[in-house]
């Protein structure tokens, strides 16, 4: 704990810590639940519907760096301003609840676009707190679907953004990276199949759908990744599909799920330019069978 965060009433950390969770968590659950009413209004397939459960299982409360007391920033639209007036950018301002997103002009190593998820707790009683609640549900739902954050964080703000460009976002805030999820150690993977590749990640999960359905995408900005739930009885669960440029950004995207999947227990399916990472195990063999992939395990 920094000095100052020291100074702070200890009463209520773990409240203030929960409810910064619980914030983040409403504000995903209500993108999917819009999701979920533009595809029956359009009607495009079957839906299945799922208990969704508003809180994020106990995590650790603090953060594992200390964060300097300034700079302060007395709004979210201030941070915008600042990133915008830099090569990081903040283009198509989108606000929900008092977070804002916004997409930066710079790319990630993959050429991917990054967005960038500003959170402002100027006036509040205990930002520090509300700020690493927000992080650390940022990081959770980043862990549910496999994908890699970093958070710039300062005194009463964070910026949740992807692990390439935070250190310029540090240079144009100021503020410490914390790292929740950047690309990790180059280790060995098992031989992977040279084919079948595909072009379009729909492809990935029409062939996904074919095996064990896939119902309510989330489609990237960059039509690079989308997000399903598989439908098989018994089975239905979260799926993250992927089509990659480089077999490097494709092996990067499975160590990342290896990584991160041994404490949830999931499996990864790869060929060729795609990946799909299971959040069941159970049916990886079944759906690396009919996609034409090998199943990618954890090791335990």
């Amino acid at each position: 704990m920094n000095e100052h965060e020291a100074g702070e009433d200890e009463v209520s950390t773990e409240e203030a810590v929960e409810e910064g969770r619980r914030s983040l968590w409403r504000r995903r659950l209500t993108k999917l639940a819009i999701l979920m009413v533009v595809w029956l209004a359009a009607g495009v397939g079957t839906v299945a519907f799922f208990e969704l459960k508003s809180e994020p299982p106990p995590r650790p409360p603090r953060l594992p760096v200390a964060v300097p007391p300034t700079p302060l920033y007395a709004s979210t639209s201030e941070i915008a301003d600042r990133l915008a007036g830099s090569d990081v950018g903040c283009e198509g301002r989108f606000r929900i609840e008092g977070l804002l997103t916004c997409k930066s002009t710079l790319r990630d190593k993959s050429g991917s676009p990054c967005k960038l998820e500003i959170q402002n707790y100027a006036g509040e009683d205990a930002p520090a707190r509300g700020r690493d609640g927000f992080i650390d549900a940022s990081f959770h739902f980043a862990g549910f679907f496999l994908y890699p954050l970093t958070a710039v964080a300062g005194p009463n703000w964070a910026v949740v953004t992807c692990p390439d460009i935070a250190p310029r976002v540090v240079e144009v805030l100021g503020g410490v990276p914390v790292n929740g999820g950047a690309s990790p150690p180059d280790f060995p993977l098992p031989p992977i199949p040279d084919g079948p590749s595909v072009e379009f990640v729909g492809d990935v999960a029409a062939r996904l759908a074919a095996v064990a359905g896939c119902n309510l995408h989330d489609i990237a900005d960059d039509n690079q990744s989308l997000h399903c739930w598989t439908t098989l009885p018994g089975h239905e669960s979260c799926a993250r599909v992927s089509v990659h440029r480089t077999i490097e950004d494709r092996d990067m995207t499975i160590r990342y799920a290896l990584v991160v999947l041994p404490g949830r227990s999931g499996a990864v399916i790869a060929a060729a330019n795609w990946v799909v990472s299971l959040c069941d195990p159970e049916i990886a063999d079944q759906v690396a069978a009919g996609m034409g992939g090998v199943v990618v395990r954890p090791s335990r």
